[in-house]
């Protein structure tokens, strides 16, 4: 019994504190509003604020998003080798290598080397790594099986012109000389394992 009764009284004390603080709190709230409301009513107050509108729309930052992926696809795509291309060009499909455009940077023996390689050659090299691809137009040994091997020579010069010639047939026979050593041009073998 004696325990309701002081159950009964500490929830009677909680509750008249509980009753001072909610009186005090407004209490404290009128007060407030009647110190502010001469200043309310001279244009004192804080403007009510705009309703937030953000500047960048959901389509804007979309148009921003494939800008950038746009961007950044164009870095990976640099193709100061040539080796990009070249794995386009072994990748596109055999009745559209044709109208494939290579470009001139590339050496006159890739070029060749290129056009004139089966499926099979185009595809291992296609597959191989980015280094014996760059080795393959540098026309250093690569080491890929079934692409020839574009071995670059290196130019010889021409002999000396014979004694006793005057400077006219000197120059001519520079010229044929010249002519002569472009037709000697041999085509890259395909080395056989």
């Amino acid at each position: 019994m004696l325990k309701t009764i002081v159950n009964a009284l500490a929830a009677g004390i909680a509750a008249v504190f509980s009753g001072m603080a909610a009186v005090t709190k407004w209490g404290f709230q009128m007060a407030r509003g009647i110190v502010r409301l001469p200043f309310d009513l001279l244009g004192g107050g804080q403007p009510i604020p705009a309703p937030y509108e953000p500047e960048v729309k959901q389509a804007d930052i979309l148009d921003e998003f494939l800008e950038a992926r746009k961007r950044s696809a164009a870095v990976h795509t640099l193709d100061r080798e040539g080796i990009d291309t070249v794995i386009q060009y072994c990748n596109t499909h055999r009745e559209d290598r044709p109208r494939f455009v290579l470009p001139k940077t590339l050496d006159r023996d890739v070029l060749v080397a290129l056009r004139t390689m089966d499926d099979a050659a185009l595809r291992a090299l296609a597959t191989s790594g980015v280094s014996k691809i760059r080795k393959f137009i540098d026309g250093r040994e690569h080491d890929i099986y079934g692409v020839p091997s574009l071995a670059k020579v290196k130019p010889q010069s021409l002999p000396k012109a014979p004694a006793g010639m005057t400077e006219h047939e000197r120059i001519m026979w520079k010229v044929k000389a010249r002519l002569e050593k472009a037709h000697e041009y041999e085509p890259f073998a395909i080395r056989k394992r």
